[in-house]
């Protein structure tokens, strides 16, 4: 598994990693990583609805960024009606699932609107009230060795009934720049985070060679991530299949290789819609592509070990995964019809109530900010003094002049 350092406060992205850079890529490689999100300012355990003055976290980066006309995306076979395809309340194991998000992203939102300097601003309300905020433009992404990777202003739009994920190069600070974007909705209403609950998409995407897509819960502290992170739909955007994980790691949440694995014949670019569902309860993970399980190598339906059971936050991340940050320069579209998420009541009590509250550690985002995404030996970076790691965990700092990834 990979392993992201954070700006602080922020979820680490975790994604699966390429044979030739230390990352492994392909089915054959059998403890696969998971692309984890970054945090939006997990402050305390519940981001509420935030003002424009809220605390925001510090984008380690301030570029400058300007991208061509996205050409027109096929949108054809969208419009399936969000509250039809999701009732408000489902059967659940012991329980009922209760639709708590819906949005079938019919409220226009032009290129632009989506840019913030803030992880906790809202930045779009979608047709039923939903509200979403995003990772600031310029934050690095798993891959991009501290230099950007997430610039939603340039790749982010709503139009007709979809969100629009145009990945392209984006032009920063002079250098083409493979950009992706990392959206969340608020599930409760107020805030990203709960216990337990159900979260389905429904997503195409064209075949973007050098792209990467890990829909994904996680938790609000940052160090248990791989105790806790739930991912899928996760696959490259132009080769390999579906696959979901769960990370289900005991007493060393560090260790992403201890995971259950659920794999999948569905390519996310073959041209079809298709609905990915994936339902956490109490000692479950379950996936679904079009109603249908995924299955373990052993035939079971659900991953029932050691399933984390505290607060979690829902992001749709989709980012560059290119071993020449500045040679790729693909383009192309992936798009979501319809957003829903659904809290969990058990059958036999009163409603749920949250689990109890957690704290991220507590870092001040002014001083030093860790840039997010494992880092290369000796690579470029673009802010002294910035802290991060490689693959392997051994501790790295940019510093020098040139600055470069260095041994702390």
């Amino acid at each position: 598994m990979r392993r992201i350092v954070l700006l602080p406060a922020l979820a680490r992205p975790r994604g699966r990693l390429t044979s030739g850079l230390g990352r492994l890529r392909g089915r054959s490689a059998r403890a696969k990583p998971v692309v984890l999100m970054a945090a939006l300012a997990a402050a305390g355990l519940l981001v509420a609805i935030p003002s424009p003055d809220a605390h925001a976290a510090t984008p380690p980066v301030k570029p400058t960024a300007s991208a061509k006309p996205c050409p027109a995306a096929d949108v054809k076979g969208s419009g399936d009606p969000v509250l039809t395809s999701n009732p408000t309340d489902l059967p659940a194991p012991g329980g009922t699932w209760h639709r708590t998000f819906a949005d079938g992203l019919t409220v226009p939102a032009k290129t632009g609107s989506w840019g913030t300097a803030s992880s906790q601003t809202v930045v779009y309300t979608g047709d039923n009230g939903g509200k979403w905020v995003e990772y600031p433009d310029g934050w690095p992404s798993t891959y991009t060795d501290g230099n950007p990777g997430y610039q939603p202003a340039q790749v982010l739009s709503v139009h007709d009934g979809v969100l629009d994920f145009c990945l392209q190069s984006v032009t920063v600070n002079g250098q083409n720049l493979p950009s992706g974007a990392n959206p969340s909705p608020l599930v409760t209403g107020s805030s990203q985070y709960q216990t337990y609950g159900r979260y389905t998409a429904r997503i195409k995407s064209d075949a973007i060679p050098n792209y990467h897509a890990a829909i994904l819960l996680w938790p609000v502290n940052d160090n248990k991530g791989a105790c806790a992170e739930s991912d899928f739909p996760e696959t490259d955007l132009a080769h390999d299949t579906v696959t979901a994980f769960a990370h289900n790691a005991t007493t060393n949440c560090q260790d992403y290789s201890v995971q259950d694995e659920f794999d999948s014949t569905t390519r996310i670019y073959d041209g079809a819609w298709h609905t990915y569902t994936q339902e956490w309860g109490p000692g479950f993970r379950k996936y679904y592509i079009d109603g249908q399980p995924l299955l373990d190598g052993a035939g079971h339906d659900a991953s029932t070990t050691n399933v984390w059971d505290k607060n979690e936050r829902w992001q749709l991340q989709v980012e560059p995964d290119c071993p020449g940050i500045t040679t790729c320069s693909n383009l192309g579209h992936l798009l979501v019809d319809w957003v829903a998420a659904y809290s969990y009541v058990p059958t036999s009590t009163q409603a749920p109530t949250s689990a109890p509250a957690e704290t991220a550690p507590a870092t001040s985002e002014a001083t030093k900010a860790k840039e997010a995404g494992s880092v290369h030996p000796a690579a470029s970076c673009s802010l002294p003094g910035a802290r991060g790691s490689t693959d392997t965990g051994t501790a790295m700092t940019c510093s020098g002049s040139p600055a470069r990834w260095r041994p702390a």
